[in-house]
């Protein structure tokens, strides 16, 4: 089907079955950072060497025009460089699907902070 990702790196491949990932399997896959706090909450602040190097905008078409927070979304959306394919492809699957009239609200795609 074209626009669907098919291949899917290895190590994303082998965590497909579980729900929750754990902290070494996290950092085996996206990289360890280190972050700063900066509330009594679960906000943070990631160092700005690795989300340079690992967290990067990638173009969504279908997103392009959607209402987000402040009017309506310009189809860039910040993701893991690891998974843009995967991201696009998702996205031209419901393209394909005719479900994009569906996705009425864009709230977002990365927001550091803890697990909750």
């Amino acid at each position: 089907m074209p626009g669907i990702v098919k291949s899917v790196p290895a190590e994303v491949e082998k965590v497909k079955s579980s729900r929750y990932l754990s902290d070494e399997k996290v950092k085996k896959l996206f990289g360890e950072f280190h972050y700063t706090r900066i509330d009594n909450r679960s906000r943070i602040i990631i160092e700005k060497e690795w989300l340079a190097e690992n967290i990067q905008s990638v173009f969504i078409p279908q997103l392009k025009g959607k209402l987000t927070y402040g009017g309506r979304c310009s189809g860039r959306a910040y993701f893991h460089i690891k998974i843009h394919e995967q991201i696009k492809g998702a996205f031209a699957a419901v393209e394909e699907r005719g479900l994009l009239d569906d996705i009425v609200f864009w709230g977002g795609s990365f927001s550091p902070r803890l697990i909750r």
